[in-house]
């Protein structure tokens, strides 16, 4: 199983590499449509109405835009796609390990949502953990590989 991931990993490492403008347009396709969903589910959730047409035409516009703006500003994107997702997807697994603090993609749709204290916790947790990664990166990490993937004008 180990040696399994492992494999993945490198295969997976050497396709990001090979084809990096694609995976740098898929990274803001992905942040831009994940982005919208989020802000749409703290609407819908704070409102208690959920309109999904509006929700699925905005975040694939908007995806459709963060590809575009991602391909436009390479390293810019990167740093602010990369801490957004990883400080989501990170704050997310914890709300797994503690459930019913943070409703699921379906409750919100259907619009059954009760929320706590707990989730303006987690909330409050992805806007620190982006703002702390965002400084991080921007401080401590060069993206080398991505600057001949910049268009310059």
């Amino acid at each position: 199983m180990l040696a399994g991931g492992l494999v993945a990993g490198i295969l997976v490492g050497m396709i990001v590499r090979r084809f990096m403008p694609v995976m740098v347009g898929l990274l803001g396709f992905i942040t831009c449509f994940l982005g919208v969903w989020y802000i749409f589910a703290v609407i819908s959730i704070t409102s208690g109405e959920f309109y999904g047409w509006l929700a699925w035409t905005l975040s694939l516009v908007i995806g459709v835009a963060g590809l575009l703006c991602a391909l436009k500003f390479c390293e810019t994107f990167v740093l602010i796609g990369t801490s957004f997702c990883g400080s989501y997807m990170f704050v997310r697994a914890w709300t797994l390990i503690f459930p019913g603090n943070w409703p699921s993609d379906a409750e919100i749709v259907s619009g059954d949502v009760e929320i706590n204290s707990l989730f303006w916790v987690f909330f409050s947790l992805v806007a620190f953990f982006f703002v702390l990664s965002l400084v991080w990166q921007k401080k401590h990490q060069e993206h080398d590989d991505l600057k001949d993937y910049t268009r310059k004008e």
